[in-house]
């Protein structure tokens, strides 16, 4: 057993003599104290070079066992703690662990063996509260690095969109200047629509290094996004804007730590459901980055309100939700739910069909689930949630 800090208190000096030699086999740093306030006052004193153990007695002058050890997690919270009991202290032995100021007591007298197997797994739960605390602080380190590489992606992500959208508008220029030349440069600003999608692609090639599962699912979503606002006769340039906010409507989440990319949100802490709700909002806040994406901006912001209003991150209702948006929160949905993603909700149990037939008009626009639903496989439509 490695090298600890242990402090034993007990206003008895022979039952600190007597854990003394009960310790002597082990390679322990002892300290020792015969009343709560001298134990509190050698934490204080030593506290820079950390207390793994403390072993007190809880009937004591003046300052109780208990109190003392209250007193003690405020100033060496990781160290274990130990309460020796007579007979007629049980009842508050038992209600100290109960409440997560004592770990383990032992009544007096105590059996040596006893006492140093418990001192042994204690030690090792220690061990193991120490190793996860610098791991937090390894993952907290991680994700600060991540932070400054996804901020660089977006910048540099702006800068080729940025290049492209001067490249069309250099086009432009040159059409209405040029109008012998009408044909050849319509072939060629085609050409350039199609390296802006490539562009785009390239985003979601990059989301998909970092999350492979998220970008196949933003492909997917873009499929049938695109597929609905052809069946409800959109022009070309909005079914394009419709696809494009298909492949983007996840690029919020590249803001987000590993671990809550997979993280079901009923596990999710406070911090991180604030963090995870927010997402098209900083999706949204990228998009509007780039003035030739601003039009997919509020499809983004808004995939996923609820036709009731008790979606996020608003709370709009109805009309008030662009049809874009209203398209993806449905494929956005279903592909979850296809699929089986790892950050997917709950579902009741029921169909596919009979979810979406549920929650047209509720959660979701009831053309779209319409649409949608003769765009499904019949196998697709049967699939349990």
């Amino acid at each position: 057993m490695g090298t600890y800090n242990i402090l034993l208190v007990d206003d008895e000096e022979n039952i600190i003599k007597s854990l003394n030699r009960s310790l002597r086999k082990f390679n322990f740093n002892i300290y020792s104290a015969t009343s709560g306030s001298e134990g509190i006052a050698v934490l204080n004193e030593y506290k820079h070079e950390g207390f793994s153990l403390i072993i007190t007695d809880q009937r004591m002058p003046g300052m109780s066992g208990l109190d003392m050890l209250h007193e003690a997690i405020q100033i060496v919270p990781d160290a274990m703690k130990i309460m020796l009991t007579g007979h007629s202290d049980m009842h508050i032995a038992i209600d100290a662990i109960n409440t997560g100021n004592v770990d383990y007591f032992l009544q007096k007298p105590w059996d040596d063996e006893i006492l140093h197997g418990v001192i042994e797994r204690l030690l090792g739960r220690y061990q193991l509260v120490i190793r996860n605390k610098q791991l937090d602080a390894l993952v907290k380190q991680q994700n600060a690095s991540l932070k400054k590489l996804n901020e660089e992606l977006e910048r540099k992500v702006r800068e080729r969109v940025d290049q492209i959208e001067f490249q069309k508008n250099d086009l432009k220029r040159l059409n209405s200047e040029l109008q012998d030349k009408n044909n050849s440069l319509r072939e060629l600003y085609n050409s350039l629509e199609d390296n802006f999608v490539s562009t785009i692609q390239m985003i979601v090639k990059l989301s998909e290094q970092r999350n492979p599962a998220l970008a196949a699912h933003s492909k997917i979503v873009s499929v049938h996004a695109t597929e609905i606002a052809k069946k409800l006769n959109f022009a070309e340039t909005d079914i394009f804007n419709v696809q494009l906010a298909g492949l983007l409507h996840d690029v919020g989440k590249l803001s987000l730590p590993d671990t809550l990319l997979i993280k079901n949100p009923s596990a999710m802490s406070a911090d991180e459901t604030d963090r995870y709700i927010n997402h098209p909002v900083y999706g949204a806040t990228l998009i509007r980055g780039v003035e030739r994406l601003h039009p997919i901006a509020s499809m983004i912001y808004s995939h996923h309100e609820h036709m009731d209003g008790t979606g996020f991150p608003l709370g709009l209702q109805g009309e008030a939700i662009p049809i874009g948006a209203r398209i993806i929160h449905v494929c956005n949905f279903c592909d979850r739910v296809l699929n089986h993603r790892p950050w997917s909700d709950p579902a009741p149990k029921t169909t596919l069909r009979g979810y979406l037939t549920q929650m047209a008009g509720t959660l979701f626009d009831n053309d779209i689930c319409q649409i949608y639903m003769t765009i499904l496989t019949p196998d697709e439509l049967e699939t349990r949630l």
